[in-house]
Protein backbone atom coordinates (compact mmCIF):
# COMPACT_ATOMS: atom_id res chain seq x y z
CA UNK A 1 0.00 0.00 0.00
CA UNK A 2 1.12 3.10 -0.65
CA UNK A 3 0.13 6.79 0.38
CA UNK A 4 -1.11 9.71 -1.58
CA UNK A 5 -0.47 13.29 0.19
CA UNK A 6 -2.57 16.00 -1.47
CA UNK A 7 -0.40 19.39 -1.04
CA UNK A 8 -0.48 21.80 -3.94
CA UNK A 9 -2.66 23.96 -2.68
CA UNK A 10 -1.98 27.59 -2.61
CA UNK A 11 -3.43 28.55 1.11
CA UNK A 12 -5.05 31.79 0.20
CA UNK A 13 -7.49 31.18 3.65
CA UNK A 14 -3.91 31.17 5.26
CA UNK A 15 -2.47 34.30 3.82
CA UNK A 16 -0.21 36.03 4.74
CA UNK A 17 1.82 33.75 6.11
CA UNK A 18 1.81 31.36 2.87
CA UNK A 19 3.18 33.99 1.37
CA UNK A 20 6.61 33.17 2.06
CA UNK A 21 5.96 29.31 2.55
CA UNK A 22 3.41 26.21 1.60
CA UNK A 23 0.51 25.69 3.71
CA UNK A 24 1.02 22.10 4.86
CA UNK A 25 4.96 23.35 5.31
CA UNK A 26 3.53 25.80 8.13
CA UNK A 27 4.64 24.63 11.84
CA UNK A 28 2.12 23.06 14.48
CA UNK A 29 3.73 21.90 17.73
CA UNK A 30 7.03 21.89 17.00
CA UNK A 31 7.18 20.44 12.81
CA UNK A 32 4.75 20.66 9.57
CA UNK A 33 1.37 19.91 9.28
CA UNK A 34 2.89 17.53 6.80
CA UNK A 35 5.07 16.04 8.68
CA UNK A 36 1.97 14.73 12.07
CA UNK A 37 1.06 13.16 9.34
CA UNK A 38 3.75 11.29 7.84
CA UNK A 39 5.29 10.29 11.23
CA UNK A 40 2.21 8.15 11.31
CA UNK A 41 1.72 6.15 8.57
CA UNK A 42 5.61 5.95 7.51
CA UNK A 43 5.77 2.24 8.56
CA UNK A 44 2.64 1.41 7.53
CA UNK A 45 3.06 2.17 3.72
CA UNK A 46 5.62 1.33 1.23
CA UNK A 47 5.93 4.89 -0.29
CA UNK A 48 4.45 8.20 0.29
CA UNK A 49 3.95 10.45 -2.74
CA UNK A 50 3.49 14.06 -2.03
CA UNK A 51 1.84 15.82 -5.07
CA UNK A 52 2.68 19.38 -4.63
CA UNK A 53 2.65 22.82 -6.68
CA UNK A 54 2.61 26.00 -5.19
CA UNK A 55 6.20 26.58 -3.67
CA UNK A 56 7.48 22.71 -4.37
CA UNK A 57 10.86 23.91 -3.46
CA UNK A 58 9.84 23.91 0.29
CA UNK A 59 8.91 19.93 0.52
CA UNK A 60 12.21 19.25 -1.79
CA UNK A 61 14.18 20.82 0.73
CA UNK A 62 12.42 19.63 3.74
CA UNK A 63 11.99 15.64 3.07
CA UNK A 64 14.71 13.51 1.94
CA UNK A 65 13.60 10.18 2.09
CA UNK A 66 14.00 6.32 -0.20
CA UNK A 67 10.18 6.31 0.60
CA UNK A 68 8.92 9.74 -0.12
CA UNK A 69 8.45 10.55 -3.69
CA UNK A 70 7.41 14.08 -4.91
CA UNK A 71 5.60 14.74 -7.82
CA UNK A 72 4.44 17.93 -9.01
CA UNK A 73 0.50 18.96 -10.41
CA UNK A 74 2.13 22.08 -12.20
CA UNK A 75 -1.40 23.91 -12.25
CA UNK A 76 -3.72 24.45 -9.37
CA UNK A 77 -6.91 22.51 -10.60
CA UNK A 78 -8.48 21.02 -8.06
CA UNK A 79 -8.08 18.23 -5.60
CA UNK A 80 -8.91 15.20 -8.58
CA UNK A 81 -6.48 16.40 -10.74
CA UNK A 82 -3.84 16.83 -7.89
CA UNK A 83 -4.35 13.29 -7.00
CA UNK A 84 -4.68 12.37 -10.89
CA UNK A 85 -0.87 13.15 -10.37
CA UNK A 86 0.12 10.06 -8.76
CA UNK A 87 -1.65 7.35 -10.82
CA UNK A 88 1.46 6.39 -12.17
CA UNK A 89 2.90 5.47 -8.97
CA UNK A 90 -0.25 3.62 -7.99
CA UNK A 91 -0.37 -0.25 -8.46
CA UNK A 92 -2.36 -1.33 -5.76
CA UNK A 93 -4.33 0.10 -2.91
CA UNK A 94 -3.79 4.10 -1.56
CA UNK A 95 -4.39 5.53 1.09
CA UNK A 96 -5.11 9.60 0.46
CA UNK A 97 -5.50 12.10 2.73
CA UNK A 98 -5.38 15.84 2.83
CA UNK A 99 -2.20 17.79 3.19
CA UNK A 100 -3.57 20.51 5.42
CA UNK A 101 -5.42 18.70 7.91
CA UNK A 102 -3.97 16.67 10.93
CA UNK A 103 -5.24 12.85 11.70
CA UNK A 104 -3.97 12.11 15.27
CA UNK A 105 -4.37 8.37 15.99
CA UNK A 106 -5.03 7.31 12.68
CA UNK A 107 -6.60 4.00 13.13
CA UNK A 108 -5.18 0.76 11.55
CA UNK A 109 -7.13 0.07 8.00
CA UNK A 110 -5.25 -3.22 6.72
CA UNK A 111 -8.34 -5.13 7.03
CA UNK A 112 -10.18 -3.22 5.06
CA UNK A 113 -9.83 -3.01 0.65
CA UNK A 114 -11.69 0.23 1.11
CA UNK A 115 -12.29 1.98 3.51
CA UNK A 116 -13.73 6.32 3.68
CA UNK A 117 -13.01 7.78 7.44
CA UNK A 118 -15.40 10.60 8.76
CA UNK A 119 -16.02 12.46 11.46
CA UNK A 120 -19.45 13.82 13.29
CA UNK A 121 -19.51 17.42 13.19
CA UNK A 122 -21.81 20.16 14.73
CA UNK A 123 -22.97 21.97 11.36
CA UNK A 124 -23.28 19.09 8.58
CA UNK A 125 -24.67 21.72 6.20
CA UNK A 126 -21.01 23.10 5.57
CA UNK A 127 -19.80 19.81 4.55
CA UNK A 128 -19.83 17.04 2.34
CA UNK A 129 -22.06 14.30 4.46
CA UNK A 130 -21.63 10.56 4.27
CA UNK A 131 -24.92 8.41 3.50
CA UNK A 132 -23.87 5.10 5.75
CA UNK A 133 -25.74 1.44 5.37
CA UNK A 134 -24.66 -1.60 7.38
CA UNK A 135 -21.07 -0.25 7.98
CA UNK A 136 -20.72 0.73 3.98
CA UNK A 137 -20.84 4.07 2.30
CA UNK A 138 -23.67 4.60 -0.32
CA UNK A 139 -23.88 8.42 -1.12
CA UNK A 140 -22.20 11.69 -0.52
CA UNK A 141 -23.63 14.93 -0.24
CA UNK A 142 -22.15 17.86 -0.86
CA UNK A 143 -23.05 20.67 1.93
CA UNK A 144 -26.81 19.41 2.01
CA UNK A 145 -29.72 21.43 3.11
CA UNK A 146 -31.38 18.68 5.30
CA UNK A 147 -28.16 16.55 5.88
CA UNK A 148 -29.05 12.75 6.55
CA UNK A 149 -26.30 12.08 9.24
CA UNK A 150 -23.62 14.04 10.76
CA UNK A 151 -21.19 11.85 9.44
CA UNK A 152 -18.46 14.36 7.63
CA UNK A 153 -16.42 13.73 5.21
CA UNK A 154 -12.69 14.56 6.14
CA UNK A 155 -10.68 14.31 3.11
CA UNK A 156 -9.12 10.59 4.40
CA UNK A 157 -9.55 7.68 1.72
CA UNK A 158 -8.09 4.35 1.21
CA UNK A 159 -8.84 3.32 -2.22
CA UNK A 160 -7.57 0.23 -4.91
CA UNK A 161 -5.86 1.61 -7.82
CA UNK A 162 -9.09 1.84 -9.95
CA UNK A 163 -9.90 5.12 -7.96
CA UNK A 164 -7.44 6.55 -9.96
CA UNK A 165 -8.88 5.63 -13.29
CA UNK A 166 -12.34 7.74 -11.92
CA UNK A 167 -10.19 10.91 -11.61
CA UNK A 168 -10.09 11.05 -15.39
CA UNK A 169 -13.14 11.25 -16.10
CA UNK A 170 -14.25 14.10 -12.99
CA UNK A 171 -16.02 17.03 -14.81
CA UNK A 172 -14.64 20.44 -14.06
CA UNK A 173 -16.96 21.93 -11.28
CA UNK A 174 -18.87 25.52 -11.00
CA UNK A 175 -16.16 26.28 -8.88
CA UNK A 176 -13.60 25.82 -11.58
CA UNK A 177 -11.90 22.95 -10.41
CA UNK A 178 -11.74 19.33 -10.75
CA UNK A 179 -13.17 17.91 -7.43
CA UNK A 180 -12.13 14.48 -6.03
CA UNK A 181 -15.82 14.28 -4.05
CA UNK A 182 -17.03 13.93 -7.24
CA UNK A 183 -14.56 10.68 -7.94
CA UNK A 184 -14.88 9.45 -4.47
CA UNK A 185 -19.21 9.28 -5.52
CA UNK A 186 -18.61 7.48 -8.13
CA UNK A 187 -16.36 5.44 -6.67
CA UNK A 188 -18.87 4.50 -3.65
CA UNK A 189 -21.92 3.76 -6.30
CA UNK A 190 -19.59 0.71 -8.14
CA UNK A 191 -17.40 -0.30 -5.34
CA UNK A 192 -18.00 -1.97 -1.61
CA UNK A 193 -16.61 0.69 0.36
CA UNK A 194 -16.48 0.41 4.14
CA UNK A 195 -17.11 3.57 6.68
CA UNK A 196 -14.95 3.98 9.71
CA UNK A 197 -15.12 6.84 12.28
CA UNK A 198 -11.76 8.60 12.68
CA UNK A 199 -10.58 8.67 15.83
CA UNK A 200 -9.36 12.78 15.23
CA UNK A 201 -9.21 15.04 12.84
CA UNK A 202 -7.78 18.54 13.37
CA UNK A 203 -8.19 20.56 10.01
CA UNK A 204 -5.62 23.49 9.45
CA UNK A 205 -7.56 25.47 6.83
CA UNK A 206 -7.94 29.29 8.43
CA UNK A 207 -5.23 30.66 11.17
CA UNK A 208 -7.46 30.34 14.13
CA UNK A 209 -7.73 25.87 13.19
CA UNK A 210 -3.77 26.29 12.46
CA UNK A 211 -3.69 27.56 16.21
CA UNK A 212 -6.48 25.54 17.71
CA UNK A 213 -4.00 22.42 16.42
CA UNK A 214 -0.73 23.62 17.96
CA UNK A 215 -2.51 24.47 21.56
CA UNK A 216 -4.31 20.60 21.54
CA UNK A 217 -0.74 18.69 20.35
CA UNK A 218 1.55 20.64 22.73
CA UNK A 219 -0.84 19.45 25.28
CA UNK A 220 0.21 15.74 24.36
CA UNK A 221 3.95 16.31 25.06
CA UNK A 222 6.97 17.58 27.01
CA UNK A 223 8.69 20.64 27.59
CA UNK A 224 12.01 20.94 25.99
CA UNK A 225 14.05 23.67 26.11
CA UNK A 226 17.10 23.25 24.44
CA UNK A 227 17.83 26.74 23.42
CA UNK A 228 19.34 29.58 26.17
CA UNK A 229 16.27 30.37 28.22
CA UNK A 230 17.05 33.56 31.14
CA UNK A 231 15.07 35.19 33.72
CA UNK A 232 11.85 33.04 32.61
CA UNK A 233 9.09 31.75 33.46
CA UNK A 234 7.21 28.79 31.78
CA UNK A 235 3.68 27.19 32.01
CA UNK A 236 2.22 24.32 29.80
CA UNK A 237 4.66 22.95 27.36
CA UNK A 238 7.34 25.18 25.93
CA UNK A 239 9.62 24.23 22.69
CA UNK A 240 12.55 26.57 22.94
CA UNK A 241 14.55 25.04 19.68
CA UNK A 242 18.53 25.25 20.12
CA UNK A 243 19.77 27.87 19.27
CA UNK A 244 16.99 30.21 20.22
CA UNK A 245 17.03 32.61 22.87
CA UNK A 246 14.32 33.75 25.93
CA UNK A 247 14.85 36.19 28.33
CA UNK A 248 12.52 38.08 30.87
CA UNK A 249 9.59 36.66 29.41
CA UNK A 250 6.70 34.74 30.52
CA UNK A 251 5.38 31.48 28.17
CA UNK A 252 2.64 29.03 28.11
CA UNK A 253 2.13 26.82 25.20
CA UNK A 254 4.79 28.69 23.06
CA UNK A 255 7.16 27.40 20.40
CA UNK A 256 9.97 29.05 19.63
CA UNK A 257 12.22 27.65 16.69
CA UNK A 258 16.03 27.90 15.89
CA UNK A 259 17.48 31.14 15.67
CA UNK A 260 14.46 33.42 17.17
CA UNK A 261 14.76 35.77 19.90
CA UNK A 262 12.38 36.92 22.31
CA UNK A 263 12.57 39.19 24.96
CA UNK A 264 10.39 40.57 27.71
CA UNK A 265 7.36 39.41 26.22
CA UNK A 266 4.21 37.46 27.74
CA UNK A 267 3.20 34.78 25.21
CA UNK A 268 0.40 32.43 25.03
CA UNK A 269 -0.04 29.56 22.61
CA UNK A 270 2.31 31.42 20.49
CA UNK A 271 4.81 29.79 17.20
CA UNK A 272 7.96 31.91 16.71
CA UNK A 273 9.60 30.94 13.82
CA UNK A 274 12.70 30.66 13.27
CA UNK A 275 14.68 33.95 13.51
CA UNK A 276 12.58 36.09 14.66
CA UNK A 277 12.68 38.27 17.46
CA UNK A 278 9.56 39.54 19.91
CA UNK A 279 10.68 42.20 22.43
CA UNK A 280 8.01 43.73 24.40
CA UNK A 281 4.93 42.17 23.06
CA UNK A 282 2.52 40.33 25.10
CA UNK A 283 -0.03 38.48 22.61
CA UNK A 284 -1.57 34.89 22.50
CA UNK A 285 -2.82 32.60 19.30
CA UNK A 286 -0.28 34.14 17.07
CA UNK A 287 2.45 33.17 14.35
CA UNK A 288 5.29 34.60 13.69
CA UNK A 289 7.11 34.43 10.60
CA UNK A 290 10.78 34.57 10.10
CA UNK A 291 12.12 38.69 10.12
CA UNK A 292 9.35 39.63 12.43
CA UNK A 293 8.54 42.68 12.92
CA UNK A 294 9.23 43.72 8.90
CA UNK A 295 7.84 39.93 7.87
CA UNK A 296 3.87 39.23 8.06
CA UNK A 297 2.66 37.64 10.62
CA UNK A 298 -1.27 35.98 12.02
CA UNK A 299 -2.10 37.83 15.66
CA UNK A 300 -4.51 37.13 17.96
CA UNK A 301 -6.92 34.34 15.54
Amino acid sequence: MKAVILAAGKGTRMRPLTEEEAKPMLRVAGKPILEHNIDQIRDRVDEIVIVAGYRIEDFREYFSSDKITIVEQEEALGTADAALQAKEEIDDRALIMNGDDIYPGLPDLSAHSSCLLGMEVDEPSKFGIYQIEDGRVKDIEEKPENPSSAMANIGLYLVGSEFFDLLDDVEMSERGEYEITDAVKEYVGSEQVDFQEARRWLPCSYPDQLMDANLELLEEIETATDGDMKNSETGGTVIIEEDARVENSELTNVVIHSGATVRDCKLENVVVREDSTLQDVETSRSYYMPGYPEAEKVENV
